[in-house]
């Protein structure tokens, strides 16, 4: 008899941004997980693709109200947290809500192409990894394969050059044990400077005589958190494909209209 995979709760984060949002600005639409695709949410892309995956048993969506989820649930329930203002205090908001879980499934509300396949492929690794914190990240070679005119940012490594995705597992005890180191790491996410200075001199002096590993930035991070910390190179480029600027989500109603 084959073993019935766990389980586990997700955030998913729809917060408003205090800055306005070039996207909503082009489309109108007030609240960015709200900005319409083919007819629909969103959201509800990445809520769908989350149900369908068979590992996802509830989500808490911080940001949004409960009437506005309702008509988007897909076969797991979906609970309405308050917006905190920040990436950290929004994960603290779906824990309260969803009742301290053990582990926790984080992931952005603006990734429309994201698919069951990709979100398995993340969670079977973590699980195998056995580390507190799990963090995706997507090949330089992999994005532009997938997705050529994206654009994205890449942080150049020994390994390769990287971006980072947006769906990460994380220990409910290692968020609450490093609230304020990780609202520095949160608030420095978009900067390769920002977040080596955060991780302090060792790893600066690497960043910049380009001798910084994965590995490096694993154990640095593991020491900072007092947790284990792994980096999950997924094969999949739809974790990373985030609707950020009014160009990708032209290339995501593209992808979307050859589906």
């Amino acid at each position: 008899m084959s073993q019935v995979p766990t389980q586990y709760d997700v955030a998913i984060l729809a917060g408003s941004s205090e800055k306005p949002d070039a996207l909503c600005i082009e489309t109108g639409e007030s609240i960015k997980a709200l900005i319409p695709l083919a007819g629909r949410p969103m959201i509800s892309y990445v809520i769908e693709a989350l149900s369908a995956s068979e590992r996802v048993r509830c989500a808490a969506v911080v940001g949004l109200a409960a009437q506005t989820l309702a008509p988007m649930e897909r076969g797991m329930p979906l609970i309405a947290a308050a917006d905190r203002g920040g990436i950290i205090d929004n994960c603290l908001a779906a824990l309260d809500a969803l009742g301290d879980p053990e582990r926790l499934l984080i992931c952005t509300c603006d990734l429309p192409l994201l698919t069951p396949v990709a979100i398995n492929y993340l969670v079977d690794s973590a699980e195998v990894s056995g580390a507190a914190l799990c963090y995706s990240i997507v090949s330089r070679e992999v994005m532009e394969s997938r997705f050529p005119s994206s654009g994205r940012s890449f942080r150049r490594l020994v390994e390769g050059y990287f971006a980072g995705g947006d769906i990460s597992m994380v220990e409910s005890a290692a968020i609450r044990a490093n609230i304020p180191f990780a609202r520095a790491l949160s608030s420095n996410r978009k900067s390769a400077w920002g977040l080596a200075k955060a991780m302090g001199p060792g790893i600066i002096t690497r960043f910049l005589t380009r001798r910084l590993r994965i590995i490096d930035v694993e154990r640095r991070a593991g020491h900072l958190l007092n947790c284990t910390c792994k980096a999950i190179q997924s094969p999949y480029a739809e974790l990373a494909m985030d609707v950020d600027k009014p160009h990708h989500l032209h290339i995501v109603q593209r992808a979307l209209a050859e589906e």
